[in-house]
């Protein structure tokens, strides 16, 4: 995909206003520490003792912070609030962050300000307190809050519509005015509506919605025809049907999946991110919404302001226990080099693979050359080798038992689950990934969980040296069989790599060996299995540098190498893990991805597909004792 520009973007925000008119609430963040928890006096029972609270802005106030955040230079908000202390404090904070709040009406009865108490317990969130739910706006304070809209309407260049209390300020008369504004100033404002009940209310304006409340607007229209079939209605067809529904553009969030867009009749996908840490997806939508919201008031093609809106809730998402303001840097940043998630619905979904006839070789995306490629990079443990196999075990044990300390065996089980589920989600993301990384999420899961005392918290360093210790016992003793000629070289590699690898070198392929293993290690056993001088001396492993991927340093160097050449020659890439196969992607080579049994060391295992195929695999084997199928379908000579 081509750079989106984001300093032109930020250049080009200067001269544009920007209003926000909706729901106003308040996020109040409470974090216990109940080591110090107390029985009551008076009722007897055990209080929680609250160790630190922090003060978010929520719903319109939210947006409109994100969007002075994502480099808006006029930002204005409109909405009611209370008399009351939290009004007050949610005043202060939009203040605080250069939001215009000359928008705000106070109402002084039945209305108390939106506030949610969200309370945290050692990263469970426990149930919420709420305040502002049986709120009735008065007339008078609608007619005074779309007075002050209309005041100012021809300054700004965006107004955003924001909707997501049952009863907030959108009562019928509310949106029976507002529609007139909307009518009345199409042609010199745009309007665009995030709404959780009343999309259709406000047709004539940009809608951003997601997925579950676009399908719940497509069945409330469909329902004899949903119940004459078992089918559900693609993504896609509820898309169409919404663009020509409200006769508008539409933008459709699909979570993990990305987003999609309509305008005309194009839909246009905007790919998934790929996101290695923790997650707390509180606040995403209205990142996107924000980061959206700036790229079409600085004239971009709302396909790439959906980009760029996806790149913002990506950033946000990676911001726990709060409602994640990304910045433009912070945006920056990560559109730098993303890591998409490729074929969703494929990856997901196996019935949907496509094999050559009578083969293993699933095609994801067709590709020929003419004859053998220039070069050919090669990921290690798992592709060739398997030597490390079962280090998802090890590291599993390591972490869950460097998270609980001394807790390990008296943990209710409840919780004992909790800590394994999230270390298997961390795993499942960072697979292929350098170690040194995975540790430094070992440690933030550490620190997050607080089962470990802060002062023996220890380093990344030292969670990669425990990792590595039990590791290594069992690469030492499988090392320790070959040596003694009790395992031979099949029982340590996949099936088929060997041969290939010296075909290719023989055929005057340049081979490249990358691996986020330790660069001492990775040399030590390929020489021990013999097919380190195939290589050449061109063998990549972790320097412990995170910023230097070993084999983002590799696609680098031969992409130098192919430049200099006029860039003709191709390279494929073969990997087990995601990692390569999405270096691979960006840098526009062949991947594909090796669906390796390193138990068996031959035939498939299939619960690598779904991240290989989501990586961007443009084909996916078993073992290299496919080859000769995979290149009679890509055109290398055999």
């Amino acid at each position: 995909m081509e750079d989106i520009r984001i300093d032109d973007l930020q250049k080009d925000l200067t001269h544009s206003s920007i209003a926000i008119l909706g729901d106003l609430c308040l996020d109040i963040y409470y974090f216990l520490e109940n080591t110090k928890t107390e029985i009551s006096l008076e009722t007897g029972l055990p209080t929680n003792s609250v160790e630190s609270i922090k003060f978010e802005v929520g719903g319109a106030a939210n947006v409109a912070v994100n969007i002075r955040r994502l480099g808006a230079p006029s930002v204005h908000v409109y909405g009611i609030v209370g008399n009351d202390d939290y009004g007050k404090a949610l005043l202060r904070l939009l203040s605080s962050e250069g939001v215009t709040t000359d928008g705000i009406v106070v109402q002084q009865d039945d209305w108390t300000t939106n506030v949610y108490h969200k309370i945290y317990d050692k990263q469970r969130e426990l149930p919420r307190f709420d305040i502002g739910n049986f709120n009735i706006v008065n007339p008078i304070s609608s007619k005074r809050l779309l007075d002050k809209l209309e005041e100012q309407l021809d300054t700004y260049r965006v107004v955003v519509i924001n909707e997501q209390l049952q009863n907030g300020i959108h009562d019928p008369q509310f949106q029976d005015r507002l529609n007139d504004v909307i009518r009345t100033s199409r042609e010199r404002v745009l309007w665009v509506c995030d709404s959780r009940n009343l999309n259709d209310a406000y047709p004539d304006v940009i809608h951003k919605l997601n997925y579950d409340e676009g399908k719940r607007i497509y069945r409330r229209y469909h329902t004899d025809d949903l119940s004459q079939t078992k089918e559900s209605p693609s993504s896609s067809d509820i898309l169409h049907w919404l663009k020509g529904h409200w006769k508008k553009p539409v933008v459709m969030t699909m979570g993990e999946e990305g987003a999609l867009v309509i305008d005309d009749d194009s839909i246009y996908r905007i790919p998934g991110l790929h996101i290695v840490q923790p997650l707390d997806t509180v606040g995403a939508g209205d990142a996107f919404l924000a980061g959206f919201t700036n790229a079409v008031a600085a004239g971009r093609p709302l396909s790439d302001a959906a980009r760029i809106g996806n790149f913002a809730a990506g950033v946000s998402i990676t911001k726990l226990f709060e409602t994640g303001h990304p910045t433009i840097e912070e945006v920056r940043r990560i559109s730098t080099s993303p890591d998409y998630r490729y074929h969703p619905e494929l990856a997901g979904d196996d019935r949907k693979a496509q094999y050559l006839a009578g083969t293993s070789v699933e095609v994801i995306v067709k590709k020929r050359t003419s004859g053998f490629p220039a070069s050919m990079i090669f990921d290690h443990d798992g592709t060739i080798s398997t030597l490390r196999e079962g280090w998802e075990t090890v590291m599993h044990q390591t972490m869950v038992t460097c998270i609980l300390g001394t807790s390990v065996n008296s943990v209710s089980a409840e919780e004992y689950k909790r800590v394994v589920g999230t270390v298997s989600q961390v795993i499942e993301k960072t697979t292929g990934v350098q170690t040194l990384i995975q540790m430094a999420e070992l440690k933030n899961l550490v620190e997050t969980f607080e089962y470990v005392p802060s002062t023996e918290v220890l380093s990344v360093r030292e969670y990669k040296e425990i990792y590595n210790t039990a590791l290594m016992k069992g690469v030492e003793e499988r090392i320790a069989l070959f040596g003694d000629g009790r395992i031979t070289l099949d029982d340590v590699t996949i099936r088929g790599s060997l041969p290939f690898l010296g075909k290719m070198a023989e055929a005057g392929v340049t081979l490249f060996l990358a691996s986020g293993t330790d660069i001492d290690d990775v040399r030590r056993e390929a020489d021990l299995l013999g097919y380190a001088d195939l290589f050449e001396g061109r063998i990549f492993g972790s320097t412990g540098d995170v910023e230097n991927d070993p084999k983002r340093v590799v696609m680098r160097r031969i992409l130098t190498e192919m430049e200099k050449r006029g860039g003709a020659s191709g390279c494929v890439v073969f990997g087990d893990g995601p990692v390569e196969i999405r270096e691979a992607r960006k840098s526009d080579f062949t991947a594909v991805g090796i669906l390796s049994d390193e138990v068996r060391r031959y035939g498939m295992n299939k619960n690598k597909r779904e991240r290989l195929v989501l990586a961007g695999a443009d084909y996916l084997i078993p073992d290299f004792t496919w080859i000769p199928e995979l290149s009679a379908a890509i055109g290398w000579s055999t």
